[in-house]
């Protein structure tokens, strides 16, 4: 009779802890749940298969000239290859990263002449050949030049 009892006992005990644990969140577990939520921050965003917009080139804003295509770069993930637009024309090139170094070789494009956005384009090329290394916060990304000196600035896009 006491094994049929003890039985009987963990049988109920289990099942008011599995209803326990079904029960709705009291509302001071939301208030703490909702609280964290707004103080954790985003992963780094990968360097590699990322689209990451242009948005700053030494020091200035940018924004992509009517009816032009945004700047930005994909790092690719199959090989050291990038590819993405230079403003006006598409580019593609080879890039070679070690830990947080980055350097850009044999940068090459279109050749489409743009009402607007050339001068952007060729300060882009440029300043891509200045970059020594690269640092990620979150979605953005910073390239640096040798002396540490941010020269370009990019924000992660998701592709949809």
């Amino acid at each position: 009779m006491t094994q049929a009892f003890f039985r009987r006992f963990l049988i109920a005990a289990l099942f008011a802890t599995g209803l326990s644990a079904c029960a709705a969140p009291s509302p001071s577990a939301s208030l703490s749940s909702s609280s964290t939520e707004t103080t954790m921050t985003k992963p780094d965003s990968p360097l590699r298969n990322t689209y990451w917009k242009l948005v700053t080139l030494n020091g200035k804003p940018v924004t992509a000239a009517d009816q032009q295509r945004e700047a930005h770069i994909v790092f690719s993930s199959a090989d050291n290859r990038i590819s993405g637009s230079s403003g006006c024309n598409r580019m593609i090139g080879g890039f070679e990263d070690n830990a947080d170094q980055l350097t850009f070789k044999g940068l090459g494009g279109t050749r489409m002449a743009c009402q607007h956005g050339m001068e952007l384009e060729s300060q882009f090329l440029q300043t891509l050949q200045k970059v020594a290394r690269y640092r990620i916060n979150g979605e953005h990304m910073d390239l640096l030049d040798a002396q540490g000196a941010i020269v370009a600035g990019f924000d992660a896009v998701a592709l949809q």
